[in-house]
């Protein structure tokens, strides 16, 4: 039978009052001495106390938990953001429950579903396939004014936290033409969906600094770039430098140029995105562009923690600018 905190109160003499406000760690509803405190603590801990999730839901209405649907986490820079966002949930007092939907529409919008069965008291939406064209999940939410923050992938009418593109290819821009470099070629994953704002925004960039930019679809599979450096020597008009969707692609690129016997950065510059932690001990070290990670996912976190406790939707847009980080690659 389940230890109840009836149960704490006996073995310690103290009110039930007095063990609810030790285990919460509230001490201004009832007069609790530190000696008290630490003696239900100590009960509880012996006795095998835990602290029943569904009558607490029952009570204040809360489970305490943040839902987030995200389309990888086997990746570095999914899975450095996973880590930050379970970080700094808990610090307040939430944990976090995780779909992964490999970035296919019908695992999305099951994910969606399942959370609204009231699993959770707000979603995080780290996940870019899921598009408008889901009205009756996106519509739901706003009806019920449900809290949500979309991360990276912005849906009209919901908060979000965003990298912002064009600071970071501008800085790209001006770094290749400072070089002498006019003619790229990125290499990723949508690239006729200029509807995207990381390719829109590059695009535009590239444009206006006259410089020269192929895209290039790989469907963000690392063996398809991979393949393309080992073919780099048999290119009729080879580029000066490749940039690619992100970091991880970019290290499967260098290992097939390095098997090709393409001298990096000599005959051809090599660039990512997201700056994931491992980025800097490629060989040679990635060249990638970044932003505040930490910054991120504390602003994500906030805005929807605030939008659950003070029962108010907030519809803000937070922009991180992104920046170049100059390594050997390029």
């Amino acid at each position: 039978m389940a230890v109840t905190m009836s149960d704490i109160a006996k073995h310690t003499g103290s009110s039930i009052s007095s063990v609810s406000a030790a285990l919460k760690g509230n001490l201004s509803t009832a007069k609790v001495s530190e000696k008290k405190r630490r003696e239900i603590l100590k009960a509880a801990k012996q006795l095998g106390y835990r602290p029943s999730h569904a009558a607490r839901t029952l009570k204040i209405g809360r489970t305490n938990v943040i839902g987030m649907v995200i389309g990888e986490i086997h990746t570095p820079h999914y899975g450095e953001m996973t880590s930050l966002l379970m970080e700094e949930a808990e610090k307040y007092g939430y944990s976090i429950q995780i779909y992964v939907t490999n970035w296919e529409n019908e695992r999305a919008v099951k994910a969606i579903d399942l959370l609204l069965g009231g699993r959770c008291d707000g979603i995080l939406m780290y996940e870019g396939c899921m598009s408008v064209e889901n009205h009756r999940q996106f519509d739901y939410l706003e009806k019920n004014k449900i809290p949500m923050v979309m991360l990276a992938n912005p849906i009209p009418g919901f908060a979000h936290v965003v990298e912002e593109w064009n600071s970071g290819f501008v800085e790209v821009a001006e770094y290749l033409r400072s070089r002498n470099i006019r003619k790229a070629v990125f290499l990723g994953d949508s690239v006729d969906n200029l509807a995207r704002p990381k390719l829109r925004s590059m695009v535009k960039v590239f444009s206006e600094y006259g410089l020269e930019l192929e895209m290039i679809e790989c469907h963000n599979k690392p063996d398809n770039v991979y393949e393309y450096g080992r073919d780099f020597r048999a290119l009729n008009n080879p580029p000066q430098v490749i940039l690619n969707e992100n970091d991880t692609l970019a290290i499967a690129l260098l290992k097939g140029l390095s098997e090709d016997g393409v001298r990096v950065p000599d005959e051809v510059g090599v660039i990512g995105y997201n700056n994931t932690s491992f980025s800097r001990f490629s060989n040679p070290a990635l060249t990638t562009v970044g932003f505040d990670k930490t910054a991120f996912i504390k602003q994500a976190v906030k805005m929807l923690v605030e939008m659950v406790e003070n029962e108010a939707i907030i519809n803000k847009v937070y922009d991180l600018p992104t920046y170049l980080v100059k390594r050997d690659s390029a």
